[in-house]
């Protein structure tokens, strides 16, 4: 099965290693197909929504990576599926990107995928949205 990361599953960032166990295999970059709320609170958060009850929006395709897991439970109890986040299918696009250049190219190929979404509707007020969540 596909799953789309965005933060800290991502290559290079600290929690990679859960990737490997699940079975994890890199296939490609992506970005949401829709606009979506992403935030970043020492960790990211990911919502299934672009505006909030104010009216603020966003235009941000989140970017992550998708890989391709043969055990999916490890990431679900990583990201307390069901309880601090929600697994659900979601289309994204793939994107092309040169190794050591921070740009990305989009393709036309869209791609269904698992993702993992907070189940918190109630984004912060004083945080600003974010496109990619990077940690080295």
């Amino acid at each position: 099965m596909k799953v789309f990361v965005y933060g800290t599953l991502r290559k290079t960032s600290w929690n990679e290693g859960w990737m490997e166990t699940a079975g994890g295999k890199f296939l490609c970059y992506a970005k949401t197909k829709d606009p979506k709320i992403m935030i970043a609170e020492g960790i990211p958060y990911l919502y299934d929504f672009n505006e909030m009850p104010d009216g603020t929006s966003t235009n941000f395709q989140p970017i992550g990576e998708i890989y391709e897991v043969n055990n999916i439970a490890p990431l679900d109890r990583l990201e307390s599926n069901g309880r601090h986040y929600e697994r659900k299918i979601d289309k994204f696009i793939k994107l092309t990107k040169v190794e050591g250049d921070d740009e990305y190219e989009e393709t036309s190929e869209e791609i269904e995928s698992w993702v993992y979404y907070s189940v918190n509707q109630n984004v912060p007020t004083k945080v600003d949205f974010i496109e990619d969540f990077f940690v080295q």
